[in-house]
C-alpha cells in the first residue's frame, strides 16, 4: 500500500480539527462578527450571499422552504450559514433547470449547520453542494439530490461532515451521497438509502492523493454495481462504523476496496453482492489492494463475507468452500496505478454541461 502523501494526510487533519472544534470556536467567532438574518425568500438569500463580507454569518428563518429555481451565488468569502432547521428546495415549477445548489471555491471557508438540502439535480457534479474549498456540515440534512457524480456532495477540497444524514440520494455515475476527490472527514453521520449507477452509493472515494477518514457512522441500504457502501480507490479509514444491508449488483455489497482499507471496532453485516458481500478487495486498476480489520466483524452477508479468498487476513466463510486463487494469500500491490483507466469509469461532463 503506498503512503499517503503529506498533503493528503494534512488534508485529514484539518478536516478532523474542524469538526474538533464545534460549538466553542464558533461562540468566540460569533462574538466578532455580526449576524445577519435572511428573510424567507429565495432572492433574500441570494442577495445575503452576495453581500456578505469575509466571516459573516448568515441565520436563515427556520421555519422557511427557500424555494431555489436557480443556483444560489457561488460562495467566494469565508462564511457561517445557519440553517436553524431551515430547508434548501429545488423549485418543482415547469422549465426549472438543473443546477448545483451551492459551489464553493477554492481559496474559502463555508461552514453550514442545521441545514436541509432536498430534491435538486444536476447534470454534472454534486447535486446539493460543490465544494474545492474548506468545507465544514454539522447537523444538516441531505435528500433525494441527484447529480451525475456525487449525488448530494462533490468534494474537491478538505469537508468535515458530523452529525449529518445523507438519505435518498442518487449519482448516475458515482458517490450516490458523496464523491470525494479531496480529503473528507466524516462523524456520527447516516447514510441510507443512496444508489449509484456505478460505483460507491454512500461514499466515493477516488483515485490520487484522497483520504476519507469515518467515525461513529452507519451506512444502511445503500446500492450500487459496486461498493454498496463504499468504494475506495484510495485511503479509507472506517472506525465504530456500522455497514448493513447493502448491495451491488457486481462485487462489495458492503465496500469494494481497491488501494488501502483499515477497518477498527466495526461491523460489516448482511449486506449482499453477486461475490464479496460484505467486502471486494479488486483489482480494477491494478493489482489488488489491502485491507486491515481490527477488532471488527464481517458476517451474515451474502454470498460470501470477503473475496477473493484469503485476500483479506481474520475474514472467515466458514460455510464456503472454494480454492484459493493461487497467490491470493497476504498479496499486495506491486504495479503503480493505471490512473487513465481508473478515470475512464469516472462522469465525464457532456459538451456544455
Amino acid at each position: 500500500m503506498r503512503t499517503i502523501p503529506a498533503k493528503t494526510a494534512a488534508a485529514v487533519l484539518v478536516g478532523a480539527a474542524l469538526v474538533a472544534a464545534g460549538p466553542a470556536s464558533a461562540s468566540m467567532a460569533r462574538t466578532a462578527r455580526k449576524v445577519i438574518s435572511v428573510p424567507c425568500s429565495a432572492a433574500a438569500l441570494a442577495a445575503a450571499i452576495t453581500g456578505a463580507s469575509n466571516g459573516g454569518i448568515l441565520s436563515l428563518k427556520g421555519s422557511c422552504t427557500y424555494q431555489l429555481a436557480a443556483p444560489l451565488p457561488a460562495i467566494s468569502a469565508n462564511l457561517t450559514i445557519r440553517g436553524d432547521g431551515a430547508t434548501l428546495e429545488r423549485s418543482s415549477a415547469p422549465g426549472t433547470p438543473d443546477f448545483t445548489m451551492l459551489e464553493v471555491a477554492g481559496h474559502v471557508d463555508l461552514a453550514i449547520s442545521k441545514l436541509t438540502f432536498t430534491g435538486d439535480t444536476t447534470a454534472t457534479y454534486g447535486g446539493a453542494i460543490a465544494n474545492s474549498g474548506t468545507l465544514t456540515v454539522t447537523g444538516a440534512t441531505f435528500s433525494n439530490n441527484v447529480a451525475e457524480d456525487g449525488g448530494a456532495l462533490e468534494n474537491y477540497g478538505v469537508a468535515a461532515i458530523a452529525k449529518s444524514k445523507f438519505v435518498n440520494n442518487h449519482a448516475g455515475f458515482n458517490g450516490g451521497a458523496v464523491h470525494n476527490e479531496g480529503s473528507v472527514t466524516v462523524t456520527d453521520s447516516r447514510f441510507s438509502g443512496n444508489s449509484a449507477g456505478n460505483f460507491g452509493a454512500g461514499i466515493f472515494d477516488g483515485v490520487e492523493g484522497n483520504a476519507a477518514a469515518i467515525t461513529g457512522s452507519a451506512f444502511r441500504q445503500n446500492k450500487a454495481e459496486a461498493g454498496g457502501a463504499i468504494y475506495n480507490e484510495d485511503v479509507v479509514r472506517l472506525t465504530r462504523t456500522v455497514i448493513s444491508g447493502g448491495s451491488a449488483s457486481g462485487q462489495g455489497g458492503g465496500i469494494y476496496n481497491d488501494w488501502g482499507l483499515t477497518v477498527t471496532s466495526s461491523k460489516v453485516l448482511r449486506n449482499t453482492a453477486a461475490a464479496g458481500g460484505g467486502i471486494y478487495d479488486g483489482d480494477l486498476f491494478g493489482p489488488p489492494g489491502t485491507v486491515v480489520l481490527k477488532g471488527s466483524t464481517v458476517t451474515g452477508n451474502k454470498p460470501d463475507n470477503c473475496e477473493p479468498v484469503n485476500s483479506v487476513p481474520s475474514c472467515h466463510d466458514p460455510a464456503v468452500r472454494r480454492a484459493a486463487s493461487a497467490g491470493s494469500a497476504g498479496r499486495g500491490r506491486s504495479q503503480p496505478i493505471d490512473r487513465a483507466r481508473a478515470l475512464a469509469r469516472d462522469f465525464s461532463p457532456r459538451a456544455g454541461g
